[in-house]
């Protein structure tokens, strides 16, 4: 769109004879923009005052060109440059100046619009080269709902070498605050802890000073209606560890702590107990928590408990013990592809630019290696009763589904465990109103940094990031039976053939595949190969329809 137009936009601003209109009718309407279209304002005066549109249809086709109506602007375009001429437009000045006005309006936002956008892109750049922390915390608690969201925020951070401090219940307070050169984690974030909740607990420690000890913590916080589970992922996300007790000793005595607290809080008003009589110094003094004495747990085993209370991991990550292969094998991060396919568009219904940009490094077919930790699986029969699994991988950046296929998964299956370290390696799969996925053929599991000096020449430490080795199916049990397989496609440029040779892609076998285009009446070359398993076939009748798919 006008992004095109920057170097001659600021090459004319600097030298106004720079500034060239294909016809003088031009300059009242782009003066202001030193002879390039910017906005969508402009291109409907264009259309007015040089072609003679009314107002409303010249709306219509700008609407039509930010919306790519193709049908729409080729029958306008006669009408466009025969009302140009009648304006005392050269012919060709006006088919130039129509398809500069097609190609500029794609991604043009009305004036009003790239104002508003251009204050605040000013506005944050400022904010975030002079105050830095600041933005990135005021960021992070915009989003506290959003676990991808914080996750690419939080590895942003760290980019920029602002650390991202884990909660804590003497520092930590609802949102996330600068602390130092730090940002302290917000307690609000975590999960099942509720925003009144905190509130209470940081009103008490405001009037009453910082928590001593659980003890203290307990005593204090007994009238915020604390509950089981709130203090548990206290607990689990590391927030109780400044009171001096072990995350593991604390998980094995929480519920009594509870139970210490409604004995604690069970004189009603009004009432006397029987010590309330007696002087002060003849009062027993409370029982203290007794802890037991056992050995804290392993980081991996807090880091998956911080996961579990937050969505993230906030000491560490499940990755840092695998650096030697993500530096080895340079996988494309996570949050890399899935703003590549947001595509969300504005109020005004215009993609945002940068998605456009994003787009130029993935697409449909875009074959890609991962390396991260498996959150989720969820197994499924498919129609001919074998077992696929759609699992959900995770990096520091994001997370994202892996559809795995039943001889990937009959062959690679042991890997996907929960908290898992894998690389996996496949195409990127994209449907409309779907979330992109990765169509996953191989997968290898990940040893841990400390053991990796034992498999320097493992299959490991070689897997090859962009031409991985294709998973070579076991001779098809229909290989005497099936001698070929035929599909019939509308075109090479219909969706129909696209995920058919994807799919066929990924099953490859001894059994010929032949593709046959109804658009140009011809069998497609070069051939594939395919294993012609009865679940690849009814993924292949689904795709294409059965009528369109021939074994023989």
């Amino acid at each position: 769109g006008p992004m095109d137009s920057i170097p001659k936009y600021i090459e004319a601003r600097h030298d106004k004879s720079k500034i060239h209109y294909c016809t003088p009718k031009l300059a009242p309407i782009l003066d202001v923009t030193y002879g390039c279209i910017v906005y969508q304002e402009q291109v409907m005066q264009i259309f007015r005052e040089i072609a003679g549109y009314s107002f409303g249809h010249a709306d219509v086709v700008r609407r039509a060109i930010s919306k790519k109506k193709q049908s729409v602007l080729d029958g306008e375009r006669q009408a466009f440059i025969d009302g140009a001429v009648k304006q005392g437009v050269a012919e060709e000045e006006a088919v130039a100046l129509f398809e500069d006005i097609v190609s500029f309006a794609n991604y043009a936002f009305n004036k009003s619009h790239a104002a508003a956008y251009a204050v605040l892109s000013f506005r944050t750049a400022y904010l975030k080269t002079h105050y830095p922390r600041e933005y990135a915390s005021a960021l992070l608690t915009s989003v506290m709902s959003s676990t991808d969201k914080l996750s690419e925020y939080i590895a942003d951070c760290a980019k920029q070498n602002i650390p991202v401090l884990p909660p804590d219940i003497n520092k930590s307070r609802g949102d996330f605050r600068v602390e130092g050169d730090c940002i302290r984690f917000g307690l609000t974030a975590l999960k099942s802890i509720g925003g009144s909740l905190i509130a209470r607990i940081v009103e008490e420690r405001n009037r009453n000073g910082e928590f001593i000890d659980v003890d203290d913590f307990i005593e204090r916080v007994r009238e915020t209606d604390i509950n089981k589970r709130q203090l548990e992922t206290l607990i689990k996300s590391g927030a109780l560890d400044s009171l001096g007790v072990r995350r593991s000793q604390l998980m094995a005595v929480y519920e009594s702590l509870l139970d210490k607290k409604l004995i604690s809080s069970s004189v009603v008003d009004g009432q006397i107990g029987m010590f309330d009589i007696a002087p002060k110094a003849e009062l027993p003094k409370a029982e203290r928590i007794a802890f037991p004495d056992i050995p804290e747990f392993s980081a991996r085993k807090k880091l998956s408990m911080e996961k579990e209370s937050c969505g993230l991991y906030l000491t560490g990550h499940v990755l840092d013990d695998y650096t030697i292969h993500t530096e080895k094998l340079k996988p494309t991060k996570i949050s890399d592809i899935r703003a590549a396919f947001s595509d969300e568009q504005d109020s005004d219904g215009f993609e945002e630019s940068n998605s456009s940009t994003a787009k130029a490094d993935f697409d449909g077919k875009t074959r890609v290696t991962l390396v991260g930790a498996v959150s989720k699986r969820t197994n499924k029969n498919t129609k001919s009763g074998e077992q696929m699994a759609f699992v959900m991988l995770e990096d520091r950046t994001s997370s994202i589904e892996l559809l795995i296929f039943p001889k990937v998964l009959a062959k690679f299956g042991h890997l996907l465990t929960y908290d898992s370290v894998i690389a996996v390696s496949g195409n990127i799969s994209v449907r409309e109103d779907e979330d992109v996925k990765i169509l996953v053929d191989r997968i290898i599991g990940l040893v841990a940094d400390s053991q990796t000096e034992e498999l320097e020449n493992a299959e490991t430490l070689s897997y090859e990031r962009h031409e991985p080795k294709p998973v070579k199916a076991a001779e098809p049990e229909t290989k005497k039976e099936t001698r070929k397989v035929f599909i019939r496609v509308p075109s090479t440029e219909s969706s129909e053939y696209k995920r058919a040779q994807a799919l066929c892609g990924i099953f490859e076998g001894y059994t010929p595949l032949q593709f046959y285009s109804v658009e140009t009446k011809e069998y497609l070359t070069p051939q594939m190969m395919v294993d012609p398993k009865q679940f690849v076939l009814d993924e292949l009748s689904e795709i294409v329809g059965k009528e369109n798919l021939v074994v023989r």
